[in-house]
């Protein structure tokens, strides 16, 4: 399956908005940069093809969030090696809009272990309802990593969405009142 064949609209990273992108990514190596110099930190840094974001109901799989498509098999074998001795209890999002868009570098942190994980990604405001939805209803949202053969290389669960989703696309999704 590619990320065509998903309900999910999507683009590569890069092709909208390519000097966004870099930018992202800029600063998602600075911020690495900073973590493994000043704290001594063992840091990986993700950079996706493509990033879903993924309701309950999706034809890709039986999951929820955001899904980061990731080729680099070097990138993945550093991630695999931390994922699997870290918990990653912390996070933290940096974001930012261009037109209809967010980019964005999600940072999980371990400070027990000493190491981050770094994640660029982008997605479009109208394709973000259906995570919202689904986090809002689970009250958390995962970040998931997606190998090339595409199979779910690991998940982190978040406490809530609120730091992935600008508040005015949020202000713009209707999810009920709450009964009373």
């Amino acid at each position: 399956m590619t990320a065509e064949d998903t309900d999910v609209p999507t683009a590569p990273n890069g092709s909208l908005h390519p000097e966004a992108w870099e930018h992202t990514v800029s600063d998602m190596a600075a911020l690495a940069d900073a973590r493994a110099e000043e704290e001594g930190w063992d840091v990986v840094t993700l950079e996706p093809e493509y990033t879903l974001p993924l309701g309950e109901d999706n034809d890709r799989y039986d999951v929820f969030g955001l899904l980061h498509h990731v080729e680099d098999e070097d990138a993945l074998d550093s991630f695999e090696d931390v994922f699997s001795r870290s918990t990653f209890p912390r996070y933290e999002v940096y974001r930012t809009e261009v037109e209809e868009s967010v980019f964005f570098v999600t940072e999980l942190f371990d400070a027990a272990a000493e190491t981050a994980v770094l994640i660029a990604g982008r997605y479009e405001f109208d394709a973000v309802e259906p995570l919202v939805r689904a986090a809002d209803d689970a009250d958390e949202l995962f970040t998931h990593i997606e190998l090339p053969e595409e199979e779910l290389a690991g998940a982190v669960q978040h406490d809530g969405y609120e730091k992935f989703v600008p508040e005015h696309v949020l202000d713009d999704i209707d999810l009920g009142s709450p009964e009373l």
